[in-house]
């Protein structure tokens, strides 16, 4: 069985990773040719890019701490937004896929290495949020609950 304490600094490393590699990703992207389409997109350095990380990192901080002082309604909070994380990971993965195809192949090489290493994190967001619900709900203790 592990001990309580180890699961709480599992989660918060995978957790601390994950929102690192999301807010590389989402960094990625706005780097990257996508950020041109659309008034409302985030490009890197304007207001919007910020407030948009502020409140990526608010939506993983806020739970993480209701987490770690036991309140009971975070750890489900969390995988619902973990969830979440995984539906627009898997969404953004699939946009920019969708973009390559058709993107202009005379971009400058930058912002097709910023495509592809947006494309990557993703892939990456999606596997450390899995490992996330490994972690955070272990076979022994959904048996142990039953």
């Amino acid at each position: 069985m592990v001990h309580v304490d180890e699961r709480k600094r599992k989660v918060l490393i995978v957790t601390g990773i994950s929102a690192f590699l999301y807010c590389l990703h989402f960094l990625c992207i706005s780097l990257s040719p996508i950020s041109q389409i659309g008034e409302n997109t985030s490009q890197f350095g304007n207001g919007s890019f910020f407030y948009t990380l502020v409140i990526v990192l608010i939506a993983y901080a806020l739970p993480l701490i209701g987490y770690y002082n036991d309140l009971y309604i975070a750890k489900y909070i969390m995988a619902f937004l973990n969830g979440f994380g995984i539906f627009v990971a898997l969404s953004i993965i699939m946009a920019l896929m969708i973009f390559s195809v058709f993107a202009d192949p005379n971009i400058n090489q930058l912002s097709w290495i910023m495509l592809i290493l947006a494309i990557v994190l993703g892939v990456g967001v999606v596997i450390i949020n899995i490992v996330w619900y490994y972690i955070m709900f272990k076979k022994e203790d959904i048996q142990k609950a039953i």
